[in-house]
């Protein structure tokens, strides 16, 4: 008898019922188990209940924006590593690097392409569940330019922290 793969929990968060719906169907066929929250206060709340693996957000939201909750995820000590994705229409390059800086791990933009998003997920999956578990101290951020893509990898080793940049399609 096979055991059953427990699915990730997803917090997507954004105040547009439309695009819920949009994320919640990408997700549809896929090993998550979407959790839903219309504003930045209610993520909050629904971060600590479920200590989601994935958290979808997008930038502007009646409350907050998704930056800031970015900030306070990631000022969270107490769960384990929640991999970031925020979901966008802003799409200046400077912005970009405003989310990233925040603490998001990636940036997509709406319109977005259904087959992306769960490709996105499964990446921040891989960071909640590799070897060692819960990132054991690793994080991985994905910067796409046109030419480009460059993955930062930061590795704790004991008390230093070393970076490594790697560049793809230069």
């Amino acid at each position: 008898m096979t055991e059953a793969v427990p699915k990730l929990c997803v917090l997507v968060v954004d105040d547009s019922p439309v695009y819920r719906k949009l994320v919640e169907h990408a997700l549809e066929d896929e090993a998550y188990s979407p959790v839903f929250a219309k504003n930045g206060s209610e993520a909050l709340e629904l971060y600590v209940q479920h200590a989601p693996s994935i958290v979808i957000t997008d930038w502007m939201m009646p409350d907050f924006s998704g930056l800031e909750l970015c900030e306070q995820i990631r000022a969270d000590l107490v769960h384990p590593y929640t991999y970031i994705i925020v979901l966008t229409s802003i799409s200046e390059k400077d912005n970009v690097v405003k989310g990233l800086a925040a603490g998001a791990d990636d940036y997509l933009t709406k319109p977005f392409d259904p087959g992306e998003l769960p490709q996105l997920c499964r990446t921040g999956g891989r960071s909640r569940s590799g070897p060692g578990g819960n990132c054991a101290g690793r994080h991985a951020t994905i910067i796409r330019c046109g030419r480009c893509t460059r993955i930062w990898i930061l590795s704790r080793i004991s008390t230093t922290v070393m970076a490594t940049t790697r560049a793809i399609g230069c």
